[in-house]
């Protein structure tokens, strides 16, 4: 987004945050909204499960900018309308992680952040079960229920990570039911278990 959250991030005083926008105009404001912030890096990416080539669709909302499609999303926003569509590279979100996450594992105080509805099974089932394990915690703002045109929803993902020794620390449903937020944690005895 357009860095409506820094003031969150610095609440928590972190060491490092790394902010990755694919939209171009939102990551110009986002980068003039965190310049000053030493603990910030904007990365202006396009970021997929596989690099390469992807659509990438521009709405009169921009905060619906990305690579879904506006047909399953005009059922939540009849006023939605498309001002285009270009064809972008994207990076693979396991190469973006791995220059950016240093290869300690859970304890270290990582948490990885996935603000993409539609996306974020894809993204997840992306990364090398070493990458995903670098992570203390995962938070996805998903989709709550299956909209035509978008991949998946974030009741699979949290299953997903659940499998992958991430218990549910909250989750908003209710006050977000179309794009539900959920807070996952890396549980370490369960690891142990396996």
């Amino acid at each position: 987004g357009n860095g409506g959250l820094l003031d969150d991030y610095a609440a928590l005083a972190p060491r490092r945050v790394v902010l990755v926008e694919g939209d171009h105009d939102t990551g110009a404001e986002l980068q003039e909204r965190a310049a000053g912030l030493p603990w910030a890096e904007v990365r202006c990416e396009v970021v997929a499960a596989q690099a390469g080539p992807l659509a990438w669709h521009r709405f009169n909302l921009p905060a619906l900018n990305g690579p879904q499609e506006s047909q399953g999303l005009l059922a939540f926003y009849p006023r939605l309308r498309a001002l285009g569509r270009s064809t972008v590279q994207a990076l693979a979100l396991a190469d973006l992680l791995s220059g950016v996450v240093p290869q300690d594992g859970p304890g270290a105080g990582h948490v990885l952040v996935l603000d993409v509805p539609g996306q974020e099974m894809a993204l997840l089932a992306s990364l090398p079960e070493e990458t995903i394990r670098r992570f203390d915690g995962v938070v996805l703002r998903g989709c709550g229920a299956a909209v035509p045109g978008l991949q998946s929803v974030a009741p699979q993902a949290v299953e997903w990570l659940a499998g992958r020794c991430y218990r549910q620390l909250q989750s908003w449903t209710d006050s977000e039911p179309l794009w539900p937020v959920h807070v996952m944690a890396f549980d370490a005895d369960a690891a142990s278990r396996e």
